[in-house]
């Protein structure tokens, strides 16, 4: 059974292997958007800045504060803004609670299985967002871990602010966009340390999809080319 522990673990891991910095946007926020000229793109509802850069004055911020994710959040009238998950045994069925329409897979590849979707809302109720997951068994551990995740926020800043960041060190990481169009709708894809994470909005709906399950960027594009929508 899934416990409130798997949950945090869950989203914290989602939150950091996914890329979407929600540490710097809530801190951006708390010190206000910026009046002074920008430099970035603005592609598909995203604003792409550099590293470092504080959000632009024209992004909207979300109707709800971010909540608690990664020890970080914006907080509500001084209070921190925590969420809860609620599991579910369908998509379809996190769909008619939610009332947010989610993408799934059409065919789940082999090595993955579906674990039990769910929805995250904040403790007014409100919802922040809707997660499906697939499972993979660690080679090491043997244990079934999240490896495919995808994440549906129906309340999101707009256009989402992303960052870009260069190699700290020769030859290091760095975070880089590149335009793609295998999501449902023209989007991003970045490449993680342990994969390919995608971002795209379609139906007013802001989808982040990761793919860690070791697949390649050829596979893991095709994965994403052949989601189907959960209304």
């Amino acid at each position: 059974m899934a416990t409130r522990r798997d949950f945090l673990k869950t989203i914290s891991t989602f939150a950091a292997a996914a890329l979407v910095p929600l540490d710097s946007i809530a801190r951006k926020w708390s010190r206000g958007r910026s009046q002074a000229p920008w430099q970035g793109e603005v592609y598909a509802g995203f604003v792409i800045l550099p590293e470092g850069d504080p959000i632009p004055s024209f992004v909207v911020p979300p109707t709800i504060p971010l909540p608690m994710v990664c020890g970080v959040g914006e907080g509500r009238e001084g209070q921190p803004p925590f969420t809860f998950g609620r599991y579910f045994d369908t998509a379809a069925e996190v769909v008619r609670e939610a009332g947010t329409p989610v993408y799934t897979l059409s065919r789940v590849p082999s090595g993955l299985r579906p674990s039990r979707p769910r929805v995250v809302q904040h403790l007014t109720g409100e919802v922040f967002a809707v997660s499906l997951d697939f499972e993979s068994r660690n080679p090491v551990t043997r244990e079934w871990e999240s490896t495919v995740s995808i994440w549906a926020e129906p309340d999101f800043p707009r256009p989402v602010p992303l960052w870009w960041s260069d190699p700290v060190e020769p030859d290091g990481p760095s975070v880089t966009y590149q335009k793609v169009d295998d999501p449902p709708s023209p989007g991003l894809m970045v490449e993680s340390a342990q994969g390919y994470v995608f971002h795209w909005i379609a139906d007013d709906v802001y989808f982040i999809m990761r793919v860690e399950n070791g697949s390649s960027e050829e596979e893991a594009r095709g994965m994403v080319r052949q989601l189907t929508l959960v209304r």
